[in-house]
């Protein structure tokens, strides 16, 4: 899906993604806690530490940090779909090396920041 509906789309998916209250869900099903009544109040991985303990910080880290990575994914599948559509093989061909690169690949730092370029070149030109 292109253009504005395509937009759309990823608006309401990334309002979603955050929407999931990980910190609050691990609170409750870890210890019946709402986060949100003790420490800081807040629902992130510190409080949560300081409230459920290390496996329900770190469960809360992990799920958050895996919620801002989806909402990059979708972007750059999208984008991939976009530049794949507009005939544009080095884009499509950088944005698959970043999504199929495992760490133990040598991926250099600069070959990131290219696809990163091109990722913000082409948004910015759309």
């Amino acid at each position: 899906m292109t253009g504005m509906p395509g937009a759309a789309l990823l608006v309401v998916l990334g309002y979603l993604i955050g929407a999931l209250p990980f910190g609050l869900l691990i609170g409750r099903l870890a210890g019946g806690v709402d986060l949100r009544e003790h420490g800081s109040g807040r629902i992130g991985a510190t409080n949560a530490l300081r409230t459920v303990g290390l496996a329900g910080a770190v469960l809360t880290f992990l799920l958050d940090l895996a919620k801002g990575v989806a909402a990059v994914l979708l972007v750059g599948v999208r984008t991939a779909f976009a530049w794949n559509a507009a005939g544009d093989k080095n884009a499509m061909a950088a944005i698959s090396r970043l999504l199929t690169t495992k760490p133990k690949d040598n991926f250099r730092m600069n070959e990131l920041f290219k696809v990163f370029e091109k990722i913000i070149t082409y948004a910015a030109t759309r």
